[in-house]
């Protein structure tokens, strides 16, 4: 079980990484990554694609001419050779993230706090379609907006976390998945009434001082398997090019799209 990150938004590539690094992917991510409107999604989604090879090159014992990933609901997932091997991608703000596992199924989202939203009571009000009654009086307790924000994102994540791992993406009726926060003393929980919670096991994470994240586990001895105290190990881009290799040509149009395109501010 592995959980990674990477700063895309310090990432500041040069002409010679970025044409490297897309030519170290497939060119079907090649353009789906170039159809971001925004430099910082087309870096974040670029990056998230080097984890899953990162992973792929270090985990796996196949040749990875062998190996196929496909997506199902928009989810990245190994589709061959059939073994046990389950990731997981996330990326929002400055941060993309993975999360693997060779024994469990696994999801993983982060959410940026320090975005621009307008007005918070509003945004609330509107997100409250998504939350359970209990969700809500935990999340709308008086407190200033900024803690309101927090506990928000803190329940969007696991629900997020959750429904990823199952595939179902956001097609899953968030407002019937019920979230108990981690208390330092209670590990977090996220499921519906359904759910066997010794097959389930859930963290939250605090990254880079600004995101909040949560990990979903599934499977046979979940609770077991998870270590509650585990963190996520920060990469470079040298990380993960050093061994990458070659899938497709050097291409100077990639940087050039690239290089057209703005910057996202938040």
């Amino acid at each position: 079980m592995f959980r990674y990150l990477f700063n895309h938004h310090k990432w500041k590539p040069t002409k010679i990484e970025w044409i490297r690094a897309m030519a170290a992917v497939r060119s079907i991510e090649q353009e789906r990554i170039l159809n971001f409107a925004y430099k910082s999604d087309c870096r974040a989604a670029l990056i998230g694609q080097l984890l899953i090879e990162k992973v792929i090159r270090n985990e796996l014992e196949v040749d990875r001419n062998e190996v196929s990933i496909s997506r199902q609901n928009g989810r990245p997932y190994l589709s061959y050779p059939k073994i046990p091997f389950d990731f997981n991608l996330s990326h929002d703000g400055h941060l993309t993230v993975l999360t693997c596992s060779k024994f469990l199924k696994t999801g993983v989202d982060v959410v940026y706090m320090r975005r621009k939203i307008g007005n918070v009571k509003d945004y609330l009000k509107r997100m409250s379609r998504v939350m359970t009654n209990s969700e809500l009086e935990t999340i709308l307790r008086p407190m200033n907006d900024e803690n309101k924000l927090r506990i928000f994102y803190r329940h969007w994540c696991l629900k997020e976390a959750y429904s990823k791992t199952l595939g179902s993406g956001l097609s899953e009726e968030f407002e019937k998945i019920e979230c108990k926060l981690g208390d330092g003393n209670v590990d977090p929980w996220c499921g519906k009434k359904i759910d066997n919670d010794k097959i389930w096991a859930f963290e939250e994470h605090v990254l880079n001082g600004d995101h909040v994240c949560a990990v979903a586990w599934h499977g046979d001895d979940a609770r077991k398997l998870n270590d509650a105290v585990a963190t996520f190990v920060e990469l470079t881009f040298d990380d993960l090019i050093v061994e990458s290799r070659l899938v497709s040509t050097l291409n100077k149009i990639n940087w050039e799209e690239y290089n057209k395109k703005s910057e996202k501010f938040f």
